[in-house]
């Protein structure tokens, strides 16, 4: 009998002694080899360094190493070095992972900037709301700052890219309806914002959301206020019907009773749904690699990881071309190559070469 992947997981990681370790990259059999590569030998780099600073780059590898922040309890580790070591074997960089804790949440960009000298770049994980804000008005790190929802926001648009390709119609008129919230969804729409797409719905169990529609909670108010989305006078089902990308935010599986209402061929994207009952001719992709047409955040990180260790320097549209370079990596897409797994060859290469 084939075991779960829960198992198998569980079995792995133990075995293992977890997913994350720092190895030698320099051949350590005989002693002497510890004079060259470790102690008086490394002095000589230090030295070197003092003498001429500029060479900084040539002899250490900082340059080449990111840190993966988390704030989040310790029983997250197991998920934060899986990410380290995940972003290490797609980029090739020194991904480190490390757990930080601050107090006052004021003290967060404090303790973010003490660490950002030894990095090329961080990527910060699970961060709460408020944490996200204090990080938001804190002032110029020093170094990128990448965060993972806002890394999903991004992979999520590139594969918006991808699917209006494939339907052959341009993102304006690409008709998106959107279901759930959260910080991933509040970064989608400022990104199709950014990219003026203005046929969005915000849908609920009860219909679109609009302004002033009765019996809604201060978040769907602030949104449908932000967006502007005037009274919608369609049913659920009609705005399904209309529907040519889907996303589904909800933590739940999707239910034929929702894909059946969908057109046969529309593109459907699931950020956290276990199982996806649709139609034959219904395109997928998913944030789980056990359903086809696998996205996550890595994806984008990965690139601009990349990009950086290649010498290419943080500007304010990298994230946008990065998306852009992502949702070309097939230039022609079909129903079941949407978008590319994380571990196709030389994906994180393919976008960082888009990052100009």
């Amino acid at each position: 009998m084939k075991q779960s992947t829960s198992n198998q997981a569980l079995k792995t990681y133990q075995k293992s002694g977890g997913n994350f370790s720092t190895i030698s990259k320099l051949p350590l059999k005989k002693e002497s080899d510890l004079a060259s590569y470790y102690f008086p030998g490394i002095s000589a780099i230090v030295e070197k360094i003092q003498k001429k600073p500029d060479v900084q780059s040539k002899y250490c590898s900082y340059h080449r190493t990111v840190g993966v922040i988390s704030t989040s309890d310790p029983y997250h580790y197991p998920v934060l070095t899986a990410r380290a070591a995940l972003l290490s074997h797609v980029t090739g960089a020194n991904a480190i992972p490390l757990m930080i804790r601050y107090g006052k949440v004021k003290r967060l960009p404090d303790c973010i900037k003490a660490i950002a000298s030894n990095f090329r770049a961080l990527y910060c994980t699970d961060l709460s709301t408020s944490e996200r804000e204090i990080m938001a008005k804190a002032h110029d790190i020093g170094i990128p700052v990448l965060y993972q929802d806002q890394m999903e926001s991004a992979a999520i648009m590139a594969s918006i890219l991808s699917a209006s390709k494939m339907l052959k119609k341009s993102l304006k008129k690409i008709a998106i309806t959107i279901e759930g919230s959260g910080p991933v969804v509040e970064g989608l729409i400022q990104l199709l914002r950014y990219e003026k797409s203005d046929t969005l719905t915000i849908l609920d169990e009860r219909g679109p959301l609009y302004k002033r529609r009765p019996n809604m909670n201060h978040f769907k108010n602030s949104l449908v206020t932000l967006l502007g989305l005037n009274k919608d006078a369609r049913t659920r089902e009609q705005a399904l019907q209309q529907t040519d990308i889907y996303i589904f935010a909800q933590e739940a599986d999707l239910e034929k009773k929702t894909t059946e209402q969908l057109p046969d061929k529309a593109v459907i994207i699931t950020l956290k749904s276990l199982k996806v009952d649709k139609k034959p001719k219904q395109s997928l992709i998913s944030t789980l690699p056990t359903l086809p047409n696998h996205l996550t955040d890595l994806h984008i990180t990965a690139g601009i990881i990349d990009a950086l260790v290649e010498g290419k320097s943080f500007q304010p549209d990298t994230i946008h071309r990065a998306i852009k370079a992502l949702s070309e990596v097939y230039k022609t897409p079909s129903t079941l190559k949407l978008m590319p797994g994380l571990l196709e060859k030389n994906l994180s290469k393919k976008i960082a070469k888009g990052i100009k």
